[in-house]
């Protein structure tokens, strides 16, 4: 028969306090998911407004020939405007699309759609009977979002294995993304008066 298994005083202390730390230790894991990392406080975000640059393309429609009533669009100038976005603007844009992961071109596409539709009507009024199109946020200002997002603790890059072949970035969010997402974008119920 072996020994004794019932643990002494002092095992019985140290597993107590041992079970303690793991209690603590998991209400400190919990909760890194659930609030902004520490030291982002005085970093740019919520309804902090951030100036995002792009270009697009003016043209106009041409007839082919005289004959046929074919047109086609010639390309009269390339422009470049900004727009002033909140960080949660943007982020309440982009969260949905990387919450099952997306690739960095697929974000990139995303946030050059969030402009455009931001911006369309301002910019259809300063060029009047043209043709807006291939709006494009510069790549400077995405990757600053991006860093952003990531140093918020939002966002973190996808470690899922992928094919040998996909040599994409892929991102998604991480648990305090996940929720303040859901805060951003869930739709409140009515209140009744």
């Amino acid at each position: 028969m072996r020994g004794n298994l019932v643990p002494d005083e002092e095992t019985s202390k140290e597993i107590l306090k041992l079970r303690k730390q793991i209690e603590t230790l998991q209400d400190e894991l919990q909760s890194s998911r659930e609030l902004a990392p520490k030291g982002t406080e005085n970093l740019a975000q919520g309804e902090d407004g951030f100036i995002v640059h792009y270009t697009y393309a003016v043209a106009e429609k041409k007839k082919m020939d005289a004959k046929f009533s074919f047109e086609h669009e010639v390309t009269v100038s390339q422009e470049s405007d900004s727009t002033m976005v909140s960080w949660n603007e943007i982020f309440a844009w982009l969260a949905p699309q990387i919450m099952d992961e997306a690739t960095d071109q697929a974000v990139m596409q995303s946030l050059s759609g969030y402009i455009t539709r931001k911006d369309i009507n301002k910019i259809r009024k300063k060029h009047e009977g043209f043709i807006v199109k291939e709006l494009r946020v510069l790549r400077e200002d995405y990757d600053t979002i991006k860093v952003q997002f990531k140093a918020l603790g939002l966002i973190r890059k996808s470690e899922k294995q992928r094919s040998l072949k996909d040599r994409q970035t892929y991102w998604s969010l991480t648990p305090y993304g996940g929720q303040l997402m859901t805060r951003l974008r869930a739709i409140s119920k009515a209140m009744e008066t």
